[in-house]
């Protein structure tokens, strides 16, 4: 009885066995074959919604191009010229003067008159003429005044003379070239930006202050700019030709370094890049571009998102 329980025992373990491996199997290809399916799904839903749900972004097509690097100092409006000093060629009393301070005159305008009239002999009046072209600066004689051809009856300052006197720091130097433009602004007209060139670097370098005085002669605007005006200018001190720039807000950074993204097929990707100089809105970028490359400016996006041009910089 012992060996028939044992033998049938034994078969019906046998059985059991059988039946549960193949449910195992069943169930095991059943999941295989819902986790494909489900794959393939999910990557027609996102091929088809990566098609639908693209980012539009604006971009910068790569060119190589000059960059210039502009440092910014601040000087005084200033001229080389002492006003000069008007006066009579005789000696008498000013019978008139025609001009006011702050008006400008030109050379050869008649400025003032002057009677050497005296008693018991009668005189044409003298004409006093400016010997140059400028602003009235001061008047030291009125009519009624008595004169002599060593008075000064007023002062005129030339117009052509005005300039700027700054100093720029001696690592600057090498980039500095005679002839250069610059721009410059003044507190009194605000948003108004004008123009000097470079005309003088002083041969030696302060050892203070480890600067070099220049001056620049400005260009446009002498009728609105006054001597002793603060100046601020922006001078160029570095240029460095046929390099790649990209905007300064279109570089990132992450653990493996800096980088933009780019427009590759239709897709944004990171392109890792060398930061050179940046002048606050443009960045050069020495390696990690090609002519050609499409850098992404603008447009909420990150790196593997399907993007749609939109706009060029």
């Amino acid at each position: 009885m012992n060996k028939e329980n044992k033998a049938r025992k034994s078969a019906f373990d046998v059985v059991m066995s059988l039946i549960m491996t193949a449910v195992c199997v069943v169930v095991a290809v059943f999941i295989i074959l819902n986790l494909t399916g489900n794959d393939e799904t999910g990557l027609a839903i996102q091929q088809e919604t990566a098609g639908q749900d693209s980012v539009n972004v604006s971009v910068e097509t790569v060119t190589a191009q000059d960059f210039a690097t502009y440092t910014r100092l601040f000087g005084d409006i200033v001229t080389d010229t002492d006003p000069v000093d008007l006066y009579s060629d005789v000696s008498g009393r000013v019978t008139s003067v025609l001009v006011s301070r702050g008006d400008t005159v030109n050379s050869g305008d008649i400025v003032a008159y002057v009677d050497q009239s005296r008693p018991g002999y009668n005189y044409q009046e003298s004409a006093v003429r400016s010997t140059v072209s400028g602003e009235v600066l001061s008047i030291d004689a009125a009519a009624g005044d008595t004169v002599t051809s060593s008075t000064v009856l007023m002062s005129i300052r030339t117009d052509d003379d005005l300039k700027i006197r700054t100093t720029v720091p001696e690592r600057y130097i090498s980039a500095l070239r005679l002839g250069d433009t610059s721009t410059f602004t003044v507190t009194a007209y605000s948003g108004m930006t004008f123009n000097a060139t470079l005309t003088y670097i002083a041969p030696v370098v302060d050892t203070t202050t480890r600067t070099v005085e220049v001056e620049l002669d400005i260009e446009d605007g002498q009728d609105l700019l006054l001597e002793g005006m603060f100046a601020t200018v922006s001078l160029e001190t570095m240029r460095q030709e046929d390099v790649f720039t990209v905007p300064s807000s279109a570089t990132l950074a992450d653990n493996q370094g800096d980088y933009v993204l780019i427009v590759e097929d239709g897709i944004s990707a990171k392109a890792y890049v060398t930061r050179g100089t940046d002048d606050g809105d443009r960045t050069v970028i020495p390696s990690g571009l090609e002519a050609g490359d499409q850098v992404i400016t603008s447009g909420s996006t990150t790196a593997g998102v399907t993007v749609s041009v939109v706009g060029e910089d």
